[in-house]
């Protein structure tokens, strides 16, 4: 009698992790999908975009952008810039398998859902801070991806920076809220997570998922501290911000929304990471973890069947979150006691989180500049067009 796949010893570190949390890939260059082992989603980002962008290779989609507001010249250009993702969001989801490999690991928490294909791509975060205009905003996204570019609205998740405007934006999508929203909603990630304070305002808000920024959380850490972070794993500000979003949704019952950690720095990280629901990570890490060695675990009895241990408790408590995210939530243990977070509480929740704070602004920065590189293509090459003329 042959073992089953989940019995058998994982072959590699990859493999191992995916026998506890969905790995996916964060990458705008789907031409290296092909060589990514059993991966049926992709995030991407305005950076991420804008690195891909800059290969020969994806040029034609800059194009493609560019003919479509061509008549408008330079005033077209914003509308440029935002139909540059949902292109790059089409070429990805023709390369994603239809359904999971004989090979792929079965994780003992998979839904069918879990196999879905699906495609995230972010909003222009220089709308995440007008609750409104984020919502007529992230629904033209899923127009131009949806009508556009025939991929069905189940297989797009919309990506909203968490300021509380993106937060209550992504609320409405979920919802199916805001003029010409779609019946059944949106589905939402509240990304540049930084602080617990985001987290818990995204459950609340009901949203599907939450990108805590582990790698970048940890860097300003050690930042702080005049120490270089990323390789020691343990209990990093990150890992840790992480691990706290995941056992804080199980003990407040948020089941719906779900924890994907993200900038993940390498594999010391991830393996501190193992049993967060999703775990998105370049490339150049998940072929690192493919030939990588699984790490020795312990495998303990509850219930008189083998479970393997990861970073959860089996029952999380309000004493398993660190110090720092007690603080932050000020709330009681359990379910009770808690009512929802208003615009002025969380404002001066998240005031106090100074790494969350100082995290967030940079990320947002960041996507910025590099919006303002991919609006800099289009000019220069509107006006090589006019010369040519």
């Amino acid at each position: 009698m042959q073992a089953s796949s989940a019995s058998r010893p994982p072959s590699n570190l990859l493999a191992q992790v995916r026998r506890h949390s969905l790995v996916i890939a964060d990458t705008a260059d789907y031409l290296q999908l092909e060589y990514l082992p059993d991966v049926w989603e992709v995030t991407t980002n305005p950076s991420i975009v804008w690195q891909a962008a800059q290969k020969e290779e994806f040029f034609h989609l800059l194009e493609e952008a560019c003919n479509m507001y061509l008549p408008l010249q330079k005033e077209g250009i914003p509308d440029m810039i935002e139909a540059v993702p949902p292109k790059f969001a089409r070429e990805i989801f023709k390369r994603l398998p239809r359904a999971p490999s004989s090979s792929s690991p079965s994780r003992s928490s998979s839904s069918p859902t879990s196999f879905m294909r699906k495609v995230y791509i972010q909003l222009d975060p220089r709308f995440s801070f007008n609750e409104d205009l984020a919502v007529k905003k992230a629904l033209h996204l899923v127009y131009l991806c949806v009508e556009k570019h025939n991929i069905p609205l189940e297989n797009v998740v919309i990506k909203i920076p968490g300021s509380w405007e993106g937060i209550q934006a992504a609320r409405r999508l979920e919802e199916g809220g805001g003029e010409g929203g779609r019946e059944g909603g949106v589905r939402c990630l509240v990304t540049a997570v930084t602080s617990i304070v985001q987290a818990r305002a995204a459950a609340e808000a009901g949203v599907s998922y939450v990108a805590p920024y582990v790698g970048r959380v940890s860097d300003w850490e050690g930042e702080e501290a005049g120490r270089e972070v990323g390789k020691e794993g343990g209990m990093e500000r990150g890992v840790g911000l992480a691990r706290d979003m995941q056992m804080l949704f199980q003990m407040r019952g948020w089941g719906k929304t779900k924890v994907m950690a993200a900038s993940l720095r390498g594999p010391e990280q991830i393996k501190a990471l193992i049993g967060c629901d999703i775990l998105t990570v370049s490339p150049k890490v998940m072929i690192a973890l493919e030939c990588l060695e699984p790490v020795e675990e312990e495998i303990g009895k509850e219930g008189g069947k083998e479970v393997s241990s990861s970073f959860l408790p089996e029952v999380p408590t309000w004493e398993d979150l660190t110090p720092r995210s007690r603080r932050l939530l000020g709330g009681k243990e359990g379910k009770e006691g808690w009512a929802k977070w208003t615009e002025e509480e969380f404002r001066v929740a998240l005031q106090r989180d100074a790494c969350g704070t100082a995290v967030f602004a940079k990320s947002m920065k960041l996507f910025v500049e590099d919006l303002r590189a991919l609006e800099k293509v289009f000019f220069d090459y509107l006006d090589d067009q006019h010369r040519r003329r």
